[in-house]
């Protein structure tokens, strides 16, 4: 079977256009999914009203053609369709894209399954663990304020070992709450003008540090997300900013764009970009001992940029600053 007879006989709907966006060929699963389609026309003046496509067909020659399932597709009957874009490049050069619609009806019932189960853990961390957690902080604060004379040194360094670790593991639950919370928030996609919530972001983060940075934040950045999420990764950026920056003399952070990606930038102590498992919970940059914090903070980037479909990295030296990028996948006009 030749692969022309392969595409026509394919139950998947699938359309190809040509680097200019004119269609080039359409399967009979295609036309009978989106009605008549005219080979050699603009697919924009074909299918006006198809905007996911469209912007999907616009993303796949850079290689952003994936989006969250949440919100997208339609559902028709008990299905739900997705499209997805697919870039053919021949010697260097963008030849075709091919566009197909998939059932992600499977996908979308496990997705509610995990939710439901992520739930379900969520609240056992958030309640369960907590309370064998309380009886310790409980007995072992009895113990240091009825009977501390009587230990010791030897018994009151381990009751004081004791009191700090039921601290750390309580801040640790707490942090993995937020993780879980943050991986099933539902998402709202708007215009976020990221200069204004920066300024308002760096105008708190500022009370909570003493040492004089000066902010150089760029005009004119806006990003289409979920503007909670996007504020909580923010923050956390933002934050690291700062506390990395406390040991230096005439400290200076920078938040602008290069190409699609935001940065932000400082000329802190910076770490180790190349470190494993750089944006897993708990995977401190730093001894406690320099710089406090629970290593959750580059995660939650992770995980909120993630939600976007998008993506995060560092550039960073550990003496000489970091930068940390972030791309969110977001819609854009076919060229």
């Amino acid at each position: 079977m030749t692969l022309d007879a392969l595409f026509a006989a394919s139950p998947e709907p699938q359309l190809v256009v040509d680097a200019a966006f004119v269609i080039v060929a359409a399967n009979a699963a295609w036309i009978a999914y989106a009605g008549p389609t005219e080979i050699g026309r603009d697919v924009r003046e074909v299918f006006p009203e198809r905007t996911e496509m469209l912007a999907s067909l616009a993303r796949a020659p850079d290689r952003i053609d994936v989006t969250p399932i949440e919100g997208l597709g339609e559902a028709i009957g008990e299905h739900r369709l997705r499209g997805r874009s697919v870039a053919i490049v021949v010697e260097g050069a963008l030849r075709w894209i091919v566009h197909r619609i998939e059932d992600v009806s499977e996908l979308v019932r496990v997705s509610q399954w995990v939710n439901v189960e992520l739930e379900a853990f969520r609240y056992s961390v958030s309640h369960d663990v907590r309370f064998p957690l309380r009886v310790i902080d409980g007995f072992s604060r009895a113990l240091e304020e009825d009977n501390l004379a009587q230990l010791d040194p030897d018994g009151r360094t381990y009751l004081a070992s004791i009191r700090k670790g039921v601290a750390k593991l309580e801040t640790m639950v707490t942090r993995l709450d937020e993780l879980l919370r943050l991986a099933m928030a539902p998402m709202t996609i708007v215009e976020v003008d990221l200069s204004a919530l920066t300024r308002e972001l760096i105008a708190a983060t500022r009370l909570k540090y003493t040492h004089v940075v000066k902010v150089e934040i760029a005009d004119g950045l806006v990003m289409r997300g979920d503007r909670k999420l996007i504020e909580i990764l923010l923050t956390a950026l933002i934050d690291n900013a700062f506390k990395f920056t406390g040991r230096t003399e005439a400290a200076t952070i920078a938040i602008g764009r290069e190409g699609e990606a935001l940065f932000v930038r400082d000329n802190g102590d910076g770490f180790n970009s190349k470190a494993a498992r750089l944006f897993s919970p708990f995977r401190r940059l730093h001894a406690a001992a320099e710089f406090p914090g629970d290593g959750v903070g580059l995660a939650i980037v992770h995980r909120a940029v993630a939600r976007h479909g998008g993506r995060v990295w560092a550039e960073a030296t550990p003496g000489a600053g970091a930068t940390l990028y972030l791309t969110l996948s977001e819609p854009r006009s076919p060229r």
